[in-house]
């Protein structure tokens, strides 16, 4: 199997988490052989592994990871409802999401609805052997 990883391979420096957790699961999934990792922007993996929001051009079954979404009761950067309907959205689209915490699966259900695929909360501190080896045998 081979999976695209958005972002792969990762040539910037950064600490954020998203960056952080993919760059961790990648360098994790090579050292085992697990799979042949792919680059998201070209249509030659069989699923996508997306940080934050898909970027899913090819129409390819993806798994999506929730770092958290948008909760502003006074709506200052925009309309809460409306960004997150694309979170929302591509949940629905999704044949696995990866949350970033508890908080963060039931901030998801609370706000949109029980999530009914394969799901798993993984850190960004990730066990590097698990997580995603879990999601894709349930997936």
């Amino acid at each position: 199997m081979k999976i695209g990883l958005e972002g792969y391979p990762f040539y910037k420096k950064s600490h954020r988490g998203p960056y952080v957790f993919m760059k961790r699961l990648s360098e994790s999934i090579h050292k085992q052989n697990l799979s042949l990792l792919r680059i998201t922007l070209l249509p030659f993996y069989d699923i996508g592994l997306f940080k934050v929001t898909s970027k899913n051009k090819y129409n390819l079954p993806f798994m999506m990871r929730i770092d958290g979404i948008y909760i502003d009761k006074n709506n200052t950067k925009g309309v809460s409802d409306v960004l997150n309907k694309n979170n929302f959205d591509l949940v629905e689209q999704a044949i696995g999401v990866i949350f970033i915490s508890n908080y963060s699966k039931k901030i998801v259900e609370k706000l949109h609805k029980e999530i009914n695929v394969p799901n798993i909360v993984i850190h960004n501190a990730v066990n590097k052997r698990l997580g995603l080896c879990q999601l894709l045998v349930v997936a």
